[in-house]
């Protein structure tokens, strides 16, 4: 399964949530919007994509963070369901040390795509 990984910091509890034009162009296949589940059931929330001066999840992406109660050093787990829909669940940071991808996210990286299957981590691009 392919996943997009985003470790979350200070600037993304009081900002929108950044993302790289990687992720935009080779994740979200450079849609103007997407629509998300959290845990991949119930509501569906409309996510656009800002880009004033970077890019940015818009829409109801801090909407879904909060419903999440996201903090400082939580991993967003973000998967394509297919055709503009995804899925997202929120790690723990005490709980992130223990998986495959948390080597990954040394320093100032946050952004990991990557394919998990059977418990390895192939990565397909860090940041």
């Amino acid at each position: 399964m392919k996943v997009y990984i985003r470790k979350i910091m200070k600037h993304d509890i009081t900002h929108e949530v950044s993302l790289t034009a990687y992720v935009y162009y080779e994740f979200f296949d450079g849609r103007d919007s997407v629509s998300f589940q959290i845990n991949g059931e119930g509501s569906i929330y409309d996510v656009t994509f800002n880009n004033a001066t970077d890019l940015r999840f818009g829409g109801d992406f801090k909407t879904m963070c909060r419903l999440l109660e996201v903090r400082i050093g939580d991993f967003l787990h973000i998967t394509h369901n297919g055709d503009g829909m995804y899925s997202i669940r929120v790690e723990r940071a005490n709980e992130a040390s223990a998986s495959k991808y948390y080597p990954f996210f040394t320093g100032t990286r946050r952004h990991l795509i990557a394919t998990i299957a059977n418990g390895v981590v192939s990565t397909q691009y860090i940041r």
